[in-house]
């Protein structure tokens, strides 16, 4: 079975709108990827500490908590496109 499916779809005449969306998923990619090495380095340096028993567990949970933070302040730069 063969299913036709667009990438994308111009309803409106405005073809801006092709752009707006190429430099929005653009935008994407590079927040993932920025938020993916933020995850990775905050693993990289707690997991060992947390094996040697150099890490308190309340530290672990508020750097945990410190990752979460990031990645959603990271996330929150896109809201800035949209007002645009």
């Amino acid at each position: 079975m063969l299913e036709n499916a667009s990438d994308l779809t111009i309803l409106p005449k405005d073809l801006g709108k092709v752009l707006d969306t190429l430099r929005l998923s653009t935008l994407t990619t590079k927040i993932i990827k920025e938020n993916l090495v933020m995850a990775f380095l905050y693993n990289v340096l707690g997991i060992p500490l947390a094996i040697a028993g150099m890490l308190n567990p309340l530290l672990a949970v508020l750097a945990m908590f410190a990752s979460s933070l990031t990645v959603i302040g990271n996330t929150l730069r896109m809201s800035k496109f949209f007002k645009s």
